[in-house]
């Protein structure tokens, strides 16, 4: 009489639940490693410190302009002008949405609205290149091939302008323009020497000399109003970084100890601070100048601003550095594969680090979401088991103890739950109230604790006879809450350095299940093969760090997750009161996805969705006793892989009455 319209009733929460648009929503996004990386390369940071810009080279035939900002990685979205395959990205505004560069042989400038466009060329040239933008992103400059040489430009409302030569020179380029756009820089050949030049547009091109003795200079970078400038200055065999400024003119920054070439690459918005690297002549090494301490070891700088340093903790070349001078893009190309490091007062951490790290924010996310399908799979696993008589009721107490060990993880999680039934004739309820709890290791010294408690509600329903069994079908229902403790380990200058906090969430599962009861009985071993369909949604609540020095504030993280399960339970009496149980599951995890978002002080802001789909086997064999005083069971369970427990016992006592 009613099992067609459960049949109905069975099917319509399968597709609510994992076919809701709601559910599935998402911007498709990734974090992804930008070292190590030999092929990676970096052109700029921007005044905010949140963005990098640079190029990858993928095999021999592509180069990608790249743009890594709030957490993200965007390869190929950077694009390509005339259908080509190489763009790079040499410099970004001072908040990350302007980016300018090259790609087939033009400059560009890209912005998220309009995409990559392309800026033309001088005169009848057919090739220019841009390498510096201002603060909001409206001027851009850089050199183009005008016909018959190459000539610095500067670039503003669809207009490119040639900046001309010093002297009698007949070549120039220009490497930077200051943030407000009104300052070019660069260097100009004026007879047989090169020399770096300050361009405004009521003074035109104007040389800046060079350092006593030198007979070249070249321009490489200009802070926000544009009154400073650095670069190097050389004559022929030694080069020194220099600063320049209106009233004091160029002065030499010297060399680090040991030091005979130096090098400055960027300027602080108030020219207060320089960056660049110095060389003894076999390698490089990183340095922050300022008037108060001179050229120092960044490792020095790092020191005195409370950081401990490892001591083979090295960078060897300082790129950029932020407005207001606290955080600094920096490499180490001294190994390989080349490290690429984020520096502020809070220490040094390598993207790589720094990724994994925000990463595994999610992994408090995951956990709780594993624990409620362990719940719903494994204490649950077996709904036919808590059957009981019409007007009969039942209790049960069970427990699980596993480890979580698949890939690199290590942990242990535990489950222990007490549940009541009572079957009504049409349909069976059970009400159960659980705890669980788990412990994940995650890498450099980071950790996740939950503590949760769950309640759970279960409907079990006869369908049709099949003439082999019978078929039931069955839902399960659970809400969890948790008290989630993390610790993120990552390695700060080279130490292992950790931030902690604590938070709570809250999750919500759902199971249909159809299970053909002893559809198979051959000699002796019953058969039931069952089909189900879970999902899980958690949601964690948003919280702050404490301690470390890349503290983050996490907004709320939400992960859910869609599964198929095909298995078969089976069961062969060994004595008249002891049972040998076994279980074979396929899984299919449709989607496991976390996203994570937030932003690191000092340096930027985060956002990316991890987003896992796998498959994988689970297998169990145990026993079960009945005796008057109710019956128990015992089983060892193990999975193949995936975001699940690897192996567990699952421990039950029930009574019936």
């Amino acid at each position: 009489m009613y099992p067609f319209n459960t049949i109905l009733i069975t099917l319509s929460l399968v597709l609510m639940f994992f076919f809701n648009p709601q559910a599935q929503a998402g911007t498709e996004a990734g974090i992804t490693e930008l070292e190590p990386s030999p092929d990676f390369f970096s052109g700029g940071l921007s005044g905010d410190g949140s963005t990098v810009v640079g190029y990858r080279t993928v095999g021999r035939m592509a180069t990608f302009a790249i743009r890594w900002t709030d957490g993200v990685l965007t390869d190929t979205s950077l694009g390509f002008l005339g259908g080509g395959l190489v763009s790079a990205a040499y410099d970004v505004n001072s908040n990350g949405s302007v980016v300018v560069g090259q790609s087939a042989s033009e400059a560009f400038r890209w912005t998220e609205s309009d995409g990559m466009s392309g800026l033309g060329f001088l005169g009848t040239g057919t090739e220019s290149i841009s390498l510096g933008v201002s603060s909001d992103g409206s001027v851009v400059a850089g050199y183009s091939y005008n016909g018959s040489t190459y000539e610095a430009f500067r670039w503003e409302n669809d207009v490119m302008t040639g900046l001309g030569f010093l002297g009698t020179g007949t070549l120039s380029t220009a490497s930077a323009v200051s943030g407000d756009g009104f300052v070019v820089v660069g260097a100009s050949n004026n007879g047989s020497t090169s020399e770096a030049y300050r361009w405004t547009q009521s003074d035109g091109i104007t040389g800046l000399g060079f350092l006593a003795g030198n007979t070249n200079s070249s321009a490489i970078d200009v802070n926000s109003d544009g009154s400073v400038v650095v670069g190097h200055s050389g004559d022929g065999a030694v080069n020194q970084a220099f600063r320049w400024t209106q009233s004091g003119g160029m002065s030499g920054l010297g060399f680090l100890a040991g030091g005979i070439n130096s090098y400055a690459s960027g300027v602080s918005s108030d020219g207060s601070v320089v960056v660049g690297h110095s060389n003894d002549g076999l390698s490089n090494t990183a340095y922050v100048w300022t008037q108060s301490s001179g050229m120092q070891l960044v490792n020095d700088w790092l020191t005195a601003n409370g950081v401990d340093v490892a001591p083979d903790f090295a960078l060897s070349v300082a790129i950029d550095v932020s407005a207001d001078g606290r955080t600094i893009l920096a490499q180490n190309v001294n190994i390989n594969p080349t490290k690429l490091y984020i520096v502020s007062i809070g220490g040094a951490i390598s993207m790589t680090d720094l990724e994994r790290g925000l990463s595994e924010g999610g992994a408090s996310s995951q956990a709780v979401n594993a624990s409620t399908i362990t719940v719903l799979n494994s204490a649950h696993h077996r709904p036919l088991s808590h059957r009981v008589a019409q007007g009969k009721y039942t209790a049960w107490v069970s427990g699980d103890w596993g480890y979580d060990e698949h890939g690199s993880r290590d942990g242990s999680f535990g489950l222990a739950e007490i549940a009541l039934g009572y079957n009504f004739g049409p349909i069976q309820t059970n009400i159960g109230l659980g705890k669980t709890w788990g412990k994940q290791d995650l890498s450099n010294d980071g950790r996740t604790d939950t503590d949760s408690i769950y309640f759970l509600a279960e409907v079990l329903t006869p369908l049709h006879p099949l003439g082999h069994g019978e078929v039931w079908a069955s839902v399960t229902a659970l809400h969890h809450w948790s008290d989630i403790d993390t610790r993120r380990g990552y390695l700060n200058a080279g130490l292992v350095d950790t931030s902690s906090g604590d938070t709570d969430s809250r999750t919500w599962s759902i199971r249909a299940r159809l299970d053909w009861d002893k559809a198979i009985q051959l000699a002796g071993v019953t058969v039931s093969p069952y089909v189900s369909l879970s999902y899980s949604d958690t949601k964690v609540d948003s919280y702050t760090e404490t301690a470390g020095g890349f503290p983050a504030d996490f907004d709320d993280i939400r992960t859910y997750s869609k599964e198929f399960q095909f298995g078969v339970n089976s069961q062969k009496q060994l004595t008249g009161q002891t049972k040998l149980i076994s279980l074979l599951e396929s899984v299919h995890r449709f989607d496991e996805q976390s996203t994570v978002r937030g932003s690191v002080e000092g340096v930027s802001a985060f956002d990316f969705r991890q987003d896992n789909k796998d498959d994988w086997v689970r297998a169990g064999v145990g026993v079960e006793h009945t005796s008057p005083q109710g019956r128990f069971s015992l089983m060892l369970n193990g999975t193949s892989k995936a975001n699940t427990p690897s192996s567990w016992l699952a421990v039950s006592w029930q009574q019936t009455f």
